[in-house]
């Protein structure tokens, strides 16, 4: 449960079947937006997403979880082990 271990929760809008795996932008202090190239069928997406997240953040596959929305485009994602600004500092947003 994320309460027991330290770490983040933010919220991804997210935009699958995309040309590429990418960080959009911010949309707001707590909400980004990742366009990722998987469908959203069977569960391809959200792990696309959790392991395209990972990846990003320099952390390993399991210290990012879907906890809340695993069936629509916008979810609760917590990051294990980073504060909100260590999150917002490893993320590369193409501007």
């Amino acid at each position: 449960m994320p309460s027991r271990r330290r770490g983040t929760t933010i919220e991804i809008r997210v935009q699958p079947r995309a040309p590429r795996d990418e960080v959009v932008r911010w949309l707001d202090d707590e909400t980004l937006k990742v366009r990722i190239t998987a469908p959203p069928v069977e569960g391809k997406a959200n792990a696309r997403l959790t392991r395209f997240l990972a990846r990003s953040l320099g952390v390993p596959d399991d210290d990012v979880r879907i906890v809340r929305g695993g069936k629509t485009t916008r979810k609760m994602v917590f990051i294990a082990n980073l504060s909100p600004s260590e999150v917002r500092a490893r993320i590369s947003v193409k501007e």
